[in-house]
């Protein structure tokens, strides 16, 4: 009987001097604040893990959630850690546990300047416009801050944009990648300007006048709003007309302008068909008004046929006859 007890001690002797070894060899700390990258808090990162390397992969992917926005931190507490080892159905008694009551977890970062954004949108805005930067004026509407952003690959680029005309107020979109993950989307209103040399009166221009180069000046603009079109030096006024009256020394728009058809509704016109290299020729009357290359109806006098043809010069058709 003794000699069952005494084995009875021994093996118990055993049993803890076993457990008690096991828990040394398997130990987790951490310390009062740690810095964490990536975008989850995960235990391996934290931690200093003691134990075999199979201990150790069992707890090195338990997340305890976000990792906070740069520049503030998170608290954890012990207790959140211990929930996060039972779900994951670690033994804890077989676990020394080093954590303090509640520990800070700051997120290591990298600052992206203000200038350097500003800067990424002024030269989308100079390659865009394809024009001389000298004769552009850009200026910033919105304040912006530096930001702070998880160290990694950083990566920038203009998202997508409502509208592709970039004069007068427009809103930018700038993206910002880390590692290939859309971190934040940064928004920068910009007023962009366009010096251009365009068409000024001279004099007062009456309206139905036909217009001409003599009647202007070249003169530098400052091109403001989206959908103002000024007429500059290369636009060809050929058989142009004044649609409404023109101050002196008011630039000249492209609303401003018609272009005359050279063919008027019931006008006599005359019609030239071309047959196997047979050039015929015949009088007719216009059914549509229209202007060169324009396709219309007209009436053949003597016929009273009413056949297509395309204007090819001033009250002159060519019948279509394909």
């Amino acid at each position: 009987m003794k000699k069952k007890l005494l084995a009875l001690k021994i093996g118990l002797l055993i049993l803890l001097f076993s457990n008690s070894v096991l828990a040394a060899e398997n130990m987790i700390e951490v310390t009062g604040q740690v810095e964490v990258t990536g975008r989850n808090v995960e235990l391996g990162e934290i931690a200093y893990i003691r134990g075999d390397a199979e201990f150790k992969n069992s707890l090195n992917g338990i997340t305890l959630g976000q990792t906070p926005i740069p520049g503030y931190q998170r608290i954890i507490y012990r207790e959140e850690v211990i929930n996060a080892l039972r779900r994951e159905q670690i033994d804890l008694e077989q676990v020394k546990i080093n954590i303090p009551y509640h520990f800070s977890v700051t997120t290591d970062y990298d600052k992206l300047t203000a200038d350097r954004l500003i800067q990424l949108g002024k030269d989308y805005i100079y390659q865009e416009l394809a024009q001389d930067p000298e004769q552009i004026e850009i200026e910033v509407r919105n304040s912006l801050q530096d930001l702070k952003y998880p160290s990694g690959q950083l990566d920038l680029k203009i998202g997508n944009l409502h509208r592709r005309n970039l004069l007068g107020r427009v809103m930018l979109p700038i993206e910002v990648k880390v590692d290939g993950v859309l971190y934040q989307r940064v928004h920068i209103q910009y007023q962009v300007s366009l010096w251009q040399e365009v068409l000024v009166a001279k004099e007062d221009i009456e309206r139905r006048t036909e217009l001409n180069r003599d009647l202007f000046l070249l003169e530098d603009r400052l091109v403001t709003a989206q959908n103002t079109n000024f007429i500059t030096a290369d636009y060809s006024l050929d058989r142009m007309q004044l649609r409404n009256s023109l101050r002196a020394g008011q630039p000249l728009e492209e609303r401003m302008i018609d272009r005359p058809p050279l063919v008027g509704r019931w006008e006599d016109v005359k019609l030239v068909a071309q047959i196997e290299g047979v050039i015929i020729t015949a009088n007719g009357r216009s059914r549509e008004a229209g202007h060169y290359g324009d396709i219309i109806k007209v009436e053949n006098k003597a016929s009273r046929k009413i056949v297509e043809a395309r204007i090819i010069g001033e009250n002159e058709v060519q019948v279509i006859t394909d």
